[in-house]
Parts: C-alpha cells; structure tokens; sequence
C-alpha cells in the first residue's frame, strides 16, 4: 500500500509535472493529470486506512515486545553478542553485506534488461546504506562516509530507472478503456529520463564501492 501510494506521487510530482512543462496544451493532458489524482487519492486513503487498523497496531506491538523482551535477551548462546559493542558488530554486518553486493556477478543485475532484478539490487544497496545512517552520529571513518556516499549514488541513479518502468505501467492502466488519455499517457511515457545515464552513474558507484574494500567504523 505505501509502495502504491509513493508511486503515484511520484507519477505526478515528476514525470506528469515534466510532460506537461515540455508539451504545454496536450489534448487530454487534464483529464490525465485528474484520472492519476484520483488514483493517488484512493491509495492514500487504503494506506490512511490501514495505518488506523488494528493489524497495524498489533505489529507495532509485537516489535516493541521483541526488542525489550524477546527470546533473545535470554538466549545463552547470544550472549556475547549482546555484550559486543554496537560499532563492531555493525562494521562486521555492513562489511559482510557490502561484500555480497559488490561481488563481481551482480554487475550484470545492474546493466542487464531484467528490472525486477535491477530492483531487488537497489533495494539492498538502499537498505546497507540505512545501516550506514544509524552510525553516522557514532563514526567520523573516511571510508564509511564514501561508502554511504556511493550507496546513495547507486540507490539514487537506480530509482529513477525502476521509476520510469512504474509510471509506463502505471499509466497502462490508468488510461486503459479511455482513448482520450491514451495521446497524452503517450506523451509522458515518451519523456523518460537518461535511462543509459543512469545505469552509468550506478555502475559507477558500484565499482568504486569495490575499490573500497573494507570500511571501518
């Protein structure tokens, strides 16, 4: 739901917003803007909807338990664990994840026509780079402040690729049946950014994340 919702923003906020900046007076161009308003409109009112929901309350619940007293708190054969310290712990999981994202086969993921796999690599960049977040305040290691950079840049450059296969599909089914949006649902589809820039700019951060090695925090 929040995906559907974060989608559609961005279907206006950006590719529908440049359309009609670069192809002012489009036939059905309105309409188009009014049809995506109303979809995104429905979906925050699903994802409203279910943020008030009882389901949604117990899973806060349940992760408020588990963190202050879960099974783990007791387990004997994590209690050195427990007792290591934050920062390394998190320089030992960030390196290990680091390492499994900059192996050398997952550069065909990024340059290859499989989105579905492009994607699911970003989201991993993306989530590395969070766990770089939460030791910012704690880490003043040059190579930990590049890392988060590159994973920023890959993360960035690959969204925008993953953004534009969202609106195409979103746009096919926002205007199917309807001819008159199916001219200016053409239009913005045709407006895409640099896509082979993109790639470009993700692969460029990937491999100097290689370079990098190790980080320390």
């Amino acid at each position: 739901m929040l995906g559907d919702a974060r989608d559609l923003d961005v279907l206006i906020s950006t590719a529908l917003r440049k359309a009609r900046l670069q192809h002012p007076g489009v036939a059905g161009m309105s309409e188009l803007l009014k049809a995506c308003e109303q979809s995104r409109d429905e979906a925050h009112r699903r994802l409203s909807e279910a943020l008030r929901s009882r389901r949604y309350r117990n899973l806060l619940l349940g992760v408020a338990e588990i963190v202050q007293v879960g099974p783990w708190r007791l387990d004997g054969s994590r209690r050195k664990l427990r007792e290591s310290r934050f920062l390394d712990f998190a320089e030992r999981e960030l390196n290990r994840r680091l390492k499994k994202l900059t192996a050398k086969k997952k550069r065909p993921r990024i340059e290859g026509q499989r989105e579905r796999e492009r994607h699911r690599f970003r989201i991993k960049a993306k989530k590395i780079r969070y766990m770089f977040d939460f030791t910012n305040a704690l880490s003043t290691s040059k190579s930990a402040a590049q890392a988060r950079k590159e994973l920023k840049v890959v993360q960035d450059a690959l969204g925008a690729v993953h953004d534009a296969v969202v609106v195409e599909q979103l746009l096919d089914q926002i205007q199917a049946g309807q001819v008159r949006l199916s001219f200016p649902a053409t239009i913005v589809i045709g407006t895409p950014p640099s896509l082979d820039g993109c790639i470009e700019r993700a692969v460029a951060g990937y491999r100097k994340l290689r370079e990098l090695g190790s980080i320390r925090l």
